[in-house]
Formats: structure tokens, sequence, C-alpha cells
């Protein structure tokens, strides 16, 4: 059972087309065995590094599984982000002028970059769903919830 049994991104400023019913039929009628990655299904609309009206770079939906034995446990993200995204070494991904999470963290202790971070808001969301067959219970999903979001602060700035 889904902790969160809907969400969305939508960035107006990116796709000027309102969803409708007819995209719902569309996607139900592609819907296949994979998960197409990049700006696909939920993730057409999405952007990161928005913090610089400049700056916004595409983004999309990713998805990663794994298993062990019969246990498989799926990520599907939808990245929407206002920041810049950074890999397990802290090295940007994102191609931004901030390099690494070392030179964002100098620059948030002198104060001068919550101004540019705080502009825009209302313009990003990031959701994911974990997705596995195991048999859990209500607490063991919170904490799988809570491991995801911390994923989610450590890599996205």
């Amino acid at each position: 059972m889904p902790i969160v049994p809907g969400a969305a991104i939508y960035d107006l400023s990116e796709n000027d087309q309102i969803p409708g019913t007819s995209w719902a039929i569309n996607a139900l009628k592609s819907i296949g065995n994979d998960i197409p990655i990049g700006p696909y299904w939920g993730g057409t609309g999405a952007t990161v590094s928005k913090y610089k009206e400049d700056r916004k770079i595409k983004s999309g939906q990713g998805y990663y599984e794994i298993s062990r034995g019969n246990i498989k446990v799926g990520v599907l993200v939808i990245l929407n982000s206002l920041g810049d995204v950074y890999n397990f070494d802290g090295k940007n991904i994102t191609g931004s002028e901030l390099k690494s999470l070392k030179e964002l963290s100098y620059k948030m202790d002198n104060g001068n970059i919550w101004q540019i971070f705080t502009r825009k808001l209302g313009f990003n969301t990031t959701i994911g769903a974990v997705i596995t067959n195991a048999i859990i219970s209500n607490s063991e999903a919170n904490y799988i919830a809570e491991s995801a979001n911390f994923g989610f602060a450590s890599r996205i700035w």
C-alpha cells in the first residue's frame, strides 16, 4: 500500500500544455515492462539548477532496481529540483558553476547563497517512490521513506 497515493510535479515554465484525460489514456496505452529514463512520463517538464534563471537544465525521471533472492527493491525518482545534483564523491553532475559540495558549503556558511536559493521556491518538487515486493510493517515502510528522504538531502543542494 503506498504511503502517498498520488503526487505530481508540474512546471508551467517548461511545459505550457495543461495535462488532460487524453494524456492519461495515452500513457496507459504505452505502458510496458521498461521504465524510460529521462524527460518522460512524470518527468516530462522536470528541470534542475533553477536557482539561476539562465541555468535551468532539463531533467526527468530515473529508476534503479536491485534484487536479492526473490526480493526486489526499486526506486523511481522524478527530479525537479531548485538546486544542483552531486554524486557520492561530492562532484556536481549538473554542470553548475558550483563545482563541489565543499564550495557550496563555504558559500552557505558565509550567508551569500540563501537569497539565490529562496527566489523561486515555488517551482521545484522532487518526488520518488520506493517499490518492493517484500512484506514489511508500517514502521519499516516509514524507515525506508525516511532513508530515501536522506538520500535526496545528501545529493540535491
